[in-house]
């Protein structure tokens, strides 16, 4: 029974919740981007969801910008990357225009600007390109473009940062990346100096005090390494590598201040989640400092390097004391999800898709209980039946005398100080879905249930096949919310129900025989639907099968069954 629900739940599996950390020296702030808002900004209004960047400061959580609007223009806006000095006086972040692709970008091309705040005020206008910020505070580029906040002066930058962080030191020294010639130390004073690295740098960063650059690079396809370069002498050690990867991996470096420690991203062995690891620039004490079983998404050292911070893919943001290893959550699992449907019906079985749903993967026992692994779903919050639990996908049921009408709120229950929900929605009668495989095919068994309708193995005319949906509605007899549909008593739909092949709309549509229409045996909250291939189908190679309320096509929906006369 649990197969077929599985092969049902087709693309259930959905992005790091906190991204961007950025953290002072004494580990006291923490900032990051979400595109989350907490529960008290939300209230009973809509609001965006778009990246706005949020601050811890000890206990307390607070929006630190604006959440931009939705997108206007064919260009989507987030607030990203922020940055803080060491003392956590001057701040600043990155808003990110993106185009959403074809000729409209002509028009409407992408962008990145920055904002930088001295002592809680805005420093300027929006300035072109990524902010970096000296750890002293006085010292910030954006793009190409020096900054000095004591004296106001500026000064064009001969090339791009080596890194979008961590790349202009306290005396004003910037880490640039400068085509074949590698790397390059820029001083505002005058001058630069290159850097003999060994090996072409994909991007490097630098500690404040200028004595080692940490820069990765790729050998060859699948493979990236990342290495140290210490200033002064030239030596060269190789920190971290990885193999068989399909794309250039991001080991996402940060080193403390005084460079005692690097901290950076990557898998304990192939095919693991990323996990964060310490290693001194030299290549020694290399550990691995996390052990969550989802991985983390991004982490940053704070700059005394007595503090390491993780978020991770499901939600979870934690400081890690880089000496015992003890963690700290700040932010425990907090899920991002949405319904994937469009109203609730009465009896049906559906889902809530996203990340970080649960820790692990259950499924029910009967009758369905109210909570699941910790997980709970409600409906204007009364509790639902849950059916099953994974990481990316939550089904439950909607009960039998669930009133028509709404619209009601649908959330998942969780502790976080983050809302969630997917929204108001309206319950109806009837919504049908029918579950399909990639190509819109609809996922039909044979009449002896020896396996699935496919081009390989197609249904034959007047063949009986069976189609599962949810969303029918409600079945005579009456059948109580939680538990499967009998074995030896058919549940009929109560509503009337018919299929035809093509859609009534276009007039092209034939009546198909339908044998049984309600609730599949054995199963909760699912529909099977048995029809007889119509004798005409052709060996056109499938034909187009529509069902649901007759006379409303609103209420009816379906897919392609392959069919073969021999």
């Amino acid at each position: 029974m649990r197969l077929l629900y599985c092969l049902l739940a087709v693309g259930c599996l959905a992005f790091g919740q906190f991204s961007g950390l950025a953290v002072t020296d004494d580990a006291a702030q923490v900032y990051f981007s979400t595109p989350l808002r907490l529960k008290y900004e939300v209230g009973s209004a809509p609001y965006p969801r778009t990246n706005a960047i949020y601050r811890i400061l000890g206990n307390h959580i607070e929006p630190f910008s604006t959440p931009p609007g939705a997108s206007t223009s064919y260009l989507s806006i987030a607030h990203v990357k922020p940055r803080v000095s060491g003392s956590g006086d001057v701040i600043a972040y990155t808003i990110a225009a993106r185009c959403s692709g074809g000729s409209s970008c002509l028009s409407y091309p992408s962008y990145d600007v920055s904002r930088v705040f001295v002592h809680g005020t805005a420093y300027g206008g929006e300035r072109a390109g990524v902010a970096q910020i000296s750890v002293n505070g006085r010292y910030v580029v954006t793009g190409q473009q020096f900054i000095d906040l004591e004296t106001g002066a500026t000064l064009d930058v001969p090339a791009a940062p080596a890194n979008d962080r961590q790349v202009v030191t306290s005396d004003g020294r910037v880490l640039l990346r400068n085509g074949t010639a590698g790397l390059q130390l820029w001083s505002p004073a005058g001058g630069s100096r290159t850097l003999p690295v060994s090996r072409v740098p994909a991007y490097a960063i630098l500690n404040d005090t200028a004595f080692w650059v940490i820069y990765q690079t790729s050998p060859q396809p699948g493979e990236a390494e990342l290495w140290s370069f210490e200033i002064g002498t030239g030596r060269e050690a190789l920190l971290a590598r990885q193999e068989g990867i399909d794309q250039l991996f991001d080991f996402r470096p940060t080193i403390s201040n005084n460079a005692d420690w690097v901290l950076y991203a990557a898998s304990p062995t192939e095919g693991a989640p990323r996990q964060a690891f310490l290693i001194r620039p030299d290549g020694g004490e290399n550990r691995q400092l996390t052990r969550f079983w989802e991985g983390v998404s991004d982490a940053v050292l704070a700059g005394f390097g007595t503090a390491a911070f993780v978020s991770t893919p499901y939600g979870r943001l934690a400081r890690i004391d880089v000496m015992t290893g003890a963690v700290t959550e700040l932010l425990g699992r907090t899920p991002v999800y949405y319904a994937a449907f469009e109203a609730l019906i009465p009896g049906s079985v559906l889902p809530l898709r996203g990340t970080g749903l649960s820790e692990t993967t259950q499924w029910a026992l009967f009758p369905l209980p109210s909570s699941l692994a910790d997980v709970r779903v409600f409906v204007n919050g009364r509790p639902m039946p849950i059916l099953s639990v994974s990481p990316g996908e939550v089904w439950f049921q909607v009960p039998f005398d669930l009133p028509i009408g709404g619209p009601v709120r649908v959330e998942l229950g969780n502790n976080s100080v983050f809302a969630n929900g997917s929204g108001n929605l309206p319950v109806v009668s009837r919504k049908p879905y029918f579950f399909s495989s990639a190509g819109a095919a609809l996922i039909v068994a044979h009449q002896d249930f020896s396996g699935p309708v496919t081009r390989e193995s197609p249904a034959r005319p007047g063949e009986v096949v069976h189609a599962y949906a949810v969303g029918l509605g409600a079945v005579s007899p009456a059948l109580p919310t939680g538990v499967p549909a009998p074995l030896d008593t058919l549940h009929h739909l109560a509503a009337p129900f018919d299929c035809t092949a093509g859609v009534p709309a276009n007039g092209s549509a034939t009546p198909v025989e339908v044998l049984f229409a309600g609730l599949a045996p054995g199963f909760v909250g699912l529909y099977q639907v048995d029809i007889r291939v119509p004798a005409t189908a052709t060996d056109s190679g499938d034909f187009f099968l529509s069902c649901g309320t007759p006379g409303n096509i609103l209420e009816r929906h379906g897919g392609a069954v392959s069919v073969r006369s021999e």
